[in-house]
């Protein structure tokens, strides 16, 4: 059970981040300033810094609540007792289907990340999550032994990341289909996966 200070700081941290993302999608993520966002918050500048020490700390946040989201729809679908072609596909559909469903959000927020240094900073969190789901297939029979599984994962990750900068990169009468390419990249790297 957590303590009344503990929810306070909680819900202290919510505020914060929720103003953040309001600020970033009303004006841009540049043009936001930690002031505002503290403002907004209703909280003491100071108080903003101890939680997100850095604008891009909110981007950190924004990253991580993402794959929390899609770590809970991902257990109500039967979690890692699906196959694993299956796992991996649902996994990125449901990180896929939060950009779609926040795309106003994705298109400010993805290009400050990459900015930020995301990509290199972040590299271990996706990628991490792919090589356990490639050695579980290992364990099971599913994917060959003989592949390194982390660099299948980061492959895997590199893949899903590139799709979504070209998906950022088309306007609307271009605009790739996430989805479907996110499936076709996943099919390509199981089948080098496939047991022989």
């Amino acid at each position: 059970m957590t303590t009344r200070r503990e929810r306070k700081r909680l819900h202290t941290r919510r505020r914060l981040y929720e103003a953040a993302v309001q600020l970033f999608e009303e004006q841009g993520y540049d043009a936001t300033t930690m002031d505002e966002i503290a403002e907004l918050a209703d909280t003491a500048r100071a108080t903003a810094y101890n939680y997100f020490p850095r604008k891009s700390s909110f981007l950190d946040e924004w990253m991580h609540r993402r794959r929390e989201q899609v770590s809970v729809d991902l257990d109500a679908q039967g979690g890692e007792s699906q196959p694993i072609g299956a796992l991996l596909r649902s996994y990125l559909d449901e990180l896929a289907r939060i950009n779609l469903t926040q795309e106003r959000l994705t298109r400010t927020l993805l290009p400050a990340w990459v900015r930020a240094g995301g990509p290199i900073d972040d590299a271990p969190a996706l990628a991490d999550v792919m090589t356990r789901y490639i050695r579980l297939g290992q364990q099971r029979g599913e994917v060959r032994e003989d592949c390194d599984a982390e660099r299948a994962g980061h492959l895997i990750r590199n893949a899903y990341l590139g799709n979504l900068y070209l998906w950022l990169r088309d306007d609307d009468s271009t605009r790739l289909d996430l989805l479907n390419a996110v499936h076709e990249s996943v099919d390509i790297v199981l089948r080098g996966l496939a047991p022989r």
